[in-house]
C-alpha cells in the first residue's frame, strides 16, 4: 500500500482544492441511471440517494469540487452523452471490459461485480435450464444485456429489454417476466428490500466496475483516481461499502481496498505506469 500524506485545514486552504482556482466553484457532472438500485436512487422528496451517490459525493470533495450535479441518464445512452460533453464523467456502474475501454478511459476499479438473476422466492430457479423458454428482462446496453444475447441459443432465453432496472423489476413482479438480470451487487440489495423476491444463479464474471471519462480527457480520470485511492487508503470507501451492502467478503476486499501503482485500469487502453503518492486532506 503506498504512503499517505495527510494534509490538514490549514494546509488544504493553500492547496487551492486540488486545481480549482481560488473562489470559483467547480461542480462535477456525472451521469446515472436514476433508479438502478442500490447505486442511484431517488427519495421521496425527489433528493438523490444511494451507495453510488456516496462514493462519487465522497470522490468529488475529496478531488476538490463544491458538489455533484446527477443527469439522469438511461444506461444504454450514457456513451453518446458522455460523447456530446452532457456530462464529465459516467458515475453509473459500468464493468470495465476491453471493447469500452477502446470508447472511453476507466479509473481503476472501485467494487466486484458479476451477474445474477432475480426473480420471485416461489420461483424454481436452480439451474439455468430451469429458465429455457422463459423471458429474462435486461437493462438496455448492460453487461446483462450482452449475457443474454450470448447465451439465448444455448438455453432458449426470450429477452425482455428495458431502459431502467426499475422497470425490469417491476415486468418481473407481476409476470410479464421470469427473472431479471443485472449486476449482482444491484439484485443482491433489491432481493434484501423487495419482498417475495430471490437473487439466484450467480454468474462470476470476474469483472469490476470502475468510473469512465473520454479519452482526450486523462488529467480529468487521474483526478478522479487520486480521490479514489485516497478513499480506499483512508478506508472511506470500505466504510460506504458497509452501510449498503454489509461486510466485505474477502474478495471485495481486494477492490474497495486494493490501490493500483498507476492510473486507469490496469491491461486495458489507457492506463498510464505513472507512480504516484496518494494524497489526502
Amino acid at each position: 500500500m503506498r504512503r499517505i500524506k495527510q494534509f490538514f485545514s490549514g494546509i488544504v486552504l493553500g492547496t487551492a482544492l486540488l486545481g480549482a482556482s481560488a473562489g470559483h466553484a467547480e461542480t462535477l457532472r456525472v451521469a446515472a441511471d436514476v433508479g438502478f438500485a442500490p447505486f442511484f436512487m431517488k427519495q421521496a422528496n425527489g433528493q438523490i440517494d444511494g451507495y453510488g451517490y456516496d462514493v462519487i459525493s465522497a470522490v468529488a470533495k475529496q478531488a476538490g469540487y463544491d458538489g455533484v450535479q446527477v443527469i439522469d441518464t438511461p444506461f444504454s445512452s450514457v456513451f453518446a452523452g458522455l460523447f456530446s460533453k452532457r456530462f464529465d464523467v459516467i458515475a453509473a456502474p459500468i464493468a470495465i471490459a476491453e471493447n469500452r475501454a477502446e470508447q472511453i478511459l476507466f479509473t481503476e476499479p472501485y467494487i466486484p461485480t458479476g451477474l445474477s438473476m432475480l426473480v420471485k422466492s416461489n420461483t424454481k430457479a436452480d439451474d439455468l435450464k430451469d429458465l429455457s423458454g422463459k423471458k429474462i428482462a435486461v437493462n438496455s446496453g448492460s453487461t446483462s444485456e450482452m449475457w443474454v444475447q450470448e447465451h439465448m441459443a444455448e438455453y432458449k432465453f426470450e429477452m425482455q429489454r428495458f431502459n431502467k432496472l426499475s422497470d425490469a423489476v417491476q415486468s418481473m413482479l407481476i409476470g410479464r417476466s421470469y427473472a431479471v438480470m443485472s449486476d449482482t451487487p444491484a439484485i443482491r440489495y433489491i432481493a434484501q428490500s423487495q419482498k417475495n423476491t430471490k437473487a439466484v444463479l450467480h454468474q462470476n464474471s470476474g469483472r469490476n466496475f470502475a468510473y469512465s471519462v473520454r479519452h482526450e480527457e486523462p488529467e480529468l480520470r487521474n483526478r478522479i483516481e487520486r480521490a479514489l485511492e485516497c478513499l480506499k487508503s483512508t478506508g472511506k470507501l470500505q466504510e460506504i461499502h458497509e452501510k449498503w451492502f454489509g461486510e466485505l467478503t474477502e474478495e471485495d476486499k481486494k477492490i474497495v481496498n486494493g490501490v493500483w501503482p498507476g492510473y486507469g485500469a490496469p491491461g486495458f487502453k489507457g492506463y498510464q505506469d505513472l507512480a504516484h503518492d496518494v494524497v489526502c486532506n
